[in-house]
């Protein structure tokens, strides 16, 4: 029996991971039919996950799309799973996966981390001018914590009283 993945950014208070291999994830088949791919996405309590299937080179838009999508419903914090990637990636796909890292400067204060399992790729990722900018480990777990021992951003707010000529709101 299958359980489909909360919506983004709703996971349950309790930090439970949610499997993404249902309700948000998204599979196509490969060039001649011979592989499975997809992008979804989750959570492990305040933390998205993206997880990626299949090969990389297949899925970089998507998940650069995904990758945005869940930055915008403001998570703590994002990681990229690319535990099911089932094989090792060309150069492009990885320049395609570092150009992550300008989503962590676009949205300062919300760290993204790629759990990976290749130590080549995570030293390829660590070497990028972009790719510095993201947290690299071996798996999502470790990912997760690095991304919660991120220090918060100082956040002031200002509560603004209302002009007396402004109209009044329903």
């Amino acid at each position: 029996h299958h359980r489909p993945s909360p919506p983004l950014g709703r996971a349950p208070a309790r930090g439970a991971a949610r499997a993404c291999a249902g309700g948000r994830l998204r599979r196509a088949g490969c060039a001649g039919g011979r592989s499975r791919i997809g992008v979804g996405t989750g959570a492990v309590g305040q933390v998205s996950v993206c997880e990626v299937t299949g090969r990389l080179a297949d899925v970089d838009q998507d998940l650069d799309r995904l990758i945005e999508q869940a930055l915008a419903e403001g998570p703590r914090g994002l990681v990229c799973d690319l535990m099911g990637v089932f094989e090792r990636s060309d150069a492009d796909a990885v320049e395609a996966l570092a150009t992550a890292g300008r989503h962590v400067r676009n949205w300062r204060g919300t760290p993204i981390a790629v759990a990976c399992p290749d130590p080549q790729l995570r030293q390829v990722l660590s070497a990028d001018p972009l790719g510095r900018h993201l947290i690299a480990t071996a798996a999502k777990l470790p990912a997760v914590a690095a991304v919660l021992a991120t220090p918060l951003p100082a956040v002031a707010r200002l509560h603004l009283a209302a002009h007396p000529t402004a109209p009044r709101a329903p």
